[in-house]
Order: C-alpha cells, then sequence, then structure tokens
C-alpha cells in the first residue's frame, strides 16, 4: 500500500513510545508501506521535529529524516493546483502527494483533510 504520512503521526509516535502512532511507524520502518514524500513534506517534518517544545533528539530527527530519505519515493508535485480543495494550507503538501499518487494520507487530523477515499485514520490500520 502507498502512504503519505502527516507529520503528526511521527509527532505522535515519538511522543508515546507505547501508542498506536509508534506501533504504526514502526511497522513504517519495518517497510510494509511504500512511502511517498515530497521536498514540502521533508522541510515540514525537518522544522517540526525540530521544535524545541518537543524536546525530540537530534539523534531521533536524523534518523527520522535520513529514513524517509532513503526509503521513501520523492515526487514532485504541483502544490498550488490543489491548495483549494484545503482550508489549512500547511496540510497542502500532503494532500496533493496523496491525491495525485492515489496513495493513502495516514493523519490523525481528519478535520483537516476532504472527505476522500484515500485519507485513511491511523486506527484504521492498526
Amino acid at each position: 500500500m502507498q502512504i503519505v504520512i502527516d507529520t503528526n503521526i511521527i509527532v505522535s509516535a515519538l511522543l508515546n513510545p507505547n501508542g498506536s502512532a509508534y506501533i504504526f511507524m514502526d511497522s513504517v520502518f519495518g517497510g510494509l508501506y511504500d512511502v511517498i514524500i515530497s521536498p514540502s513534506i521533508l522541510n515540514e517534518y525537518k522544522e517540526v521535529l525540530s521544535r524545541k517544545k518537543f524536546g525530540f533528539s537530534e539523534d531521533e530527527i536524523s534518523f527520522i529524516i535520513n529514513w524517509f530519505k532513503t526509503n521513501a519515493l520523492l515526487i514532485e508535485v504541483e502544490e498550488q493546483n490543489y491548495a483549494s480543495e484545503i482550508i489549512d494550507k500547511k496540510d497542502v503538501p500532503f494532500y496533493a502527494a496523496a491525491k495525485c499518487t492515489h496513495s493513502k494520507l495516514i493523519t490523525g487530523n481528519i478535520k483537516h483533510y476532504p472527505v476522500e477515499e484515500f485519507r485513511t485514520m491511523l486506527w484504521e490500520l492498526i
């Protein structure tokens, strides 16, 4: 299954190593899914994970970013073509990547994305 992972899933996994997001990310790192990223998504991951309020270590951040660089399929997408479909403009890269590749968008925030067949809540996969 091809997936695009919203940043909130990665943050949740790092904050709670006993939670469903952690279990899901463990399966991602284990190669269960084909992960799609774009340059904008990778930049979002870096920016959010580096926020001091989370207190993630450089080793944790480096592992995650390097894993995505090495293992995910990097695509180029014209994000502005999808901007009118999304209320929160920070979510456009994730929505655009999922929609144009017909991938599942894995998120914990369904209110940010229009109801579409590709949007998937984390609990649906665990």
